[in-house]
C-alpha cells in the first residue's frame, strides 16, 4: 500500500507493485512502471511512462487540477472500474494510448478530457458511460476508438441536454451504443 498525503511528491526510479495507492495533491513521477490493485488520486500531477491498474480508478479533478502526463509510446490502462469526475489528461505522447479494458467501466462526470498530441489514442473496450447531469468528453488531437459500449444519454434537443463526445482527431465506431 501507498499512500501521499498533503502536496506529496512520490517519484520511481525502479518498477513498482501496490495493492493500493492514494495520492490527494501532488506528483506521482518517475521513470518507471507503477502498477496498483487500485488507485485513488486527487488533484496534482501523475508522470509515470507507464499506469497499469487492476482494480478500481478514482480521478477528481480539483480546482483545476488533474494534470497527467504521458510519455511517447507508452499505455495506460485503469482497471475495472473508474470513475473520472472532471479534469484533463494532457501531455499525452504520440504512439501513447490510454485503455479502458475489456469488462472495465468508465463513469465520466461533468467535463472529463484528454489533450493529446497527433498519434495518441484513447480506447475504450469495455463500457464508457456519462453519469451525474449531462456531460462532455473531450479528446482534442487524439484519436477515440470505440469497441465496446458507448452509454450516452438525450434529454432534449437542447445545449446541456444531452452528453457529448467531441473528438479531434480520428473517430473508429465499433460495439454497441446504448442512448438512455
Amino acid at each position: 500500500n501507498g499512500t501521499a498525503g498533503g502536496s506529496a511528491i512520490f517519484n520511481t526510479a525502479t518498477p513498482v507493485n501496490l495493492s493500493a495507492l492514494s495520492i490527494p495533491n501532488g506528483l506521482l513521477g518517475g521513470t518507471a512502471a507503477v502498477s496498483a490493485g487500485s488507485f485513488n488520486w486527487r488533484g496534482g500531477t501523475v508522470s509515470v511512462p507507464s499506469l497499469s491498474v487492476t482494480g478500481t480508478t478514482t480521478l477528481l479533478g480539483v480546482s483545476g487540477g488533474l494534470q497527467w502526463h504521458q510519455f511517447s509510446g507508452t499505455a495506460w490502462s485503469f482497471g475495472t472500474a473508474t470513475t473520472w469526475e472532471d479534469g484533463t489528461i494532457v501531455g499525452l505522447g504520440a504512439g501513447s494510448t490510454i485503455i479502458n479494458p475489456i469488462g472495465g467501466t468508465w463513469d465520466l462526470q461533468g467535463a472529463a478530457s484528454v489533450a493529446g498530441l497527433t498519434g495518441s489514442s484513447v480506447s475504450n473496450a469495455g463500457t464508457l458511460r456519462m453519469v451525474g447531469s449531462t456531460s462532455d468528453f473531450n479528446v482534442s488531437d487524439s484519436s477515440f476508438a470505440n469497441s465496446g459500449t458507448l452509454r450516452l444519454r438525450i434529454g432534449g434537443t437542447g445545449v446541456g441536454q444531452f452528453d457529448r463526445v467531441l473528438v479531434g482527431g480520428s473517430v473508429t465506431l465499433g460495439g454497441t451504443l446504448t442512448v438512455e
